[in-house]
């Protein structure tokens, strides 16, 4: 990809002559493509909106995002302001204004950000929603290329990767949906073990793919971490949740989205203290436990990501119904 970097260096600087005045916006925008964001919106739509869309949003995008991850690794190519040492292309005029600890391409805000809000637009159909959706996508992509930390094909190679995905999802989301309906809680979990142990198991693979191709010297300042496996665990530790969650959730603690909005802002407010306190907790009792890239670091971030997402499928519904801000599937309100 080296023939495309210099002309992608040129687009870069171009948008950085915004000047320091445009960098909080940017910030902003690329904020609002990360995973971060997302597993705070995608809760709001889980708790106060639609259950269905949630996770079917919060399963694209954790595939999505396993095969950007894969993609990253495999590809193993620097992010702009890497190359101010390594005297390929004009990279002295860049300037970085984040960091990344991963590889470069493809960019995995412009594959989640294509997967997440396309497939929002598209099974909402509002064209106002289309509308917020391709301006969404555009802006984190600019706000990537101001920041520094992506080349353009990043961005056009994260946009691939995120319609591949989206089309291979809708494609089986109705006859994979009619089937796990289908099945008892217990295979469900064991679908759920076996699903995060695969994703382990990639990551590891794909880390030691790499064992004999090392990165340039002049990366090392930024790389160092590049070739971690953690992010396999944390999706792993998601997706479980996500599935043995909603297996044991669906026949006890199903409940009814719809309520007064003082009432789903409340049972927001309730459900983020929870996710922050596991998320939190869990990171902070975790960490002197053991280290971050050992085996049992990463099985304890496993765990610790499985827990959030049990927090927001199972633990926070049934606190809801337990105390009265939400009603219980097919219970009435009382008058």
């Amino acid at each position: 990809m080296e023939t495309l970097i210099e002309p992608g260096l040129g687009l870069i600087r171009f948008l950085q002559t915004l000047g320091p005045a445009a960098a909080p916006l940017m910030h902003l925008f690329s904020f609002l493509g990360s995973i971060g964001f997302y597993l705070a919106l995608i809760p709001f739509i889980y708790w106060t909106l639609d259950r269905g869309i949630a996770l079917r949003v919060l399963l694209a995008l954790m595939l999505t995002d396993c095969a950007g991850t894969t993609a990253k690794l495999l590809l193993h190519e620097p992010r702009p302001y890497w190359l101010s040492a390594t005297g390929l292309g004009d990279a002295s005029a860049i300037r970085a204004m984040a960091t990344e600890p991963s590889y470069g391409a493809p960019s995995g805000h412009a594959s989640s950000s294509f997967a997440v809000w396309t497939y929002l637009a598209w099974r909402l159909r509002r064209r106002w929603i289309w509308t917020t959706a391709i301006a969404l996508i555009t802006l984190i992509a600019l706000s990537r290329l101001y920041l520094g930390v992506h080349f353009p094909h990043d961005i056009l190679l994260g946009w691939l990767l995120g319609a591949c995905m989206l089309y291979a999802f809708v494609v089986a989301e109705k006859p994979v949906s009619a089937w796990a309906a289908r099945q008892g809680t217990s295979t469900l979990i064991g679908i759920g073990a076996a699903l995060a142990a695969g994703v382990m198991a990639l990551g590891l693979l794909t880390q030691a793919r790499l064992a004999d191709m090392p990165d340039p010297v002049a990366w090392n300042a930024h790389a160092a971490n590049a070739r971690s496996v953690a992010h396999f665990f944390g999706i792993a530790g998601i997706l479980f949740g996500l599935v043995a969650g909603r297996a044991l959730a669906r026949s006890r603690f199903e409940f009814e989205t719809h309520a007064t909005w003082s009432r789903r802002i409340a049972r927001y407010a309730f459900g983020v203290i929870g996710l922050l306190i596991v998320y939190f907790g869990l990171g902070l009792v975790f960490a002197q436990l053991a280290d971050r890239e050992s085996i049992a670091g990463l099985l304890l971030r496993s765990l610790r990501f499985a827990a959030v997402s049990l927090w927001v499928t199972l633990f926070a519904p049934a606190l809801f119904i337990r105390f009265g801000l939400a009603n219980k599937l097919g219970r009435r309100s009382p008058s």
